[in-house]
């Protein structure tokens, strides 16, 4: 990747994301060209090993992953970042798409794209992430 690809990949310039390739020969373990895709509950299970590093905790209890969505083709999952100066933006998003490729079929497509609009907010938070930063309820209120 070149200095201008990872700057605007890092401060969300340019066009729109590539999909996720697959990979020209699949690993052992992976799924076949012909599995079923996984459900929302499969995808988000796998998310929620995706941590981002500066807060500590996975992105789907920091709620950062917007939606998602299974077709015929492919997992197209909208997610965001706690602010767009976030410096492990790039990073995360690989690691998403990583690990959604680990329970895709082989030839689906995985696009994972950052969004800034809802911009995010503590309110996204689980309850668990929430009281593990101390905070109660209702966000301390």
């Amino acid at each position: 990747m070149s200095v201008i690809d990872g700057l605007k990949r890092l401060f969300g310039g340019g066009s729109a994301p590539a999909p996720d390739r697959p990979p020209a020969e699949t690993p052992a373990g992976a799924p076949a060209p012909d599995g079923p895709m996984p459900s929302d509950d499969d995808v988000r299970d796998a998310l929620m090993a995706v941590m981002d590093p500066e807060a500590g905790m996975n992105v789907v209890d920091l709620g950062l992953v917007y939606g998602m969505e299974i077709k015929d083709d492919g997992i197209y999952v909208t997610m965001t970042m706690t602010s767009p100066a976030c410096p492990a933006t790039g990073s995360i998003v690989d690691e998403a798409r990583a690990v959604i490729r680990r329970i895709a079929p082989r030839n689906a497509r995985v696009m994972v794209e950052v969004v800034w609009d809802p911009p995010w907010t503590p309110e996204r938070m689980s309850e668990m992430a929430r009281l593990s930063f101390g905070w109660r309820s209702g966000l301390g209120k």
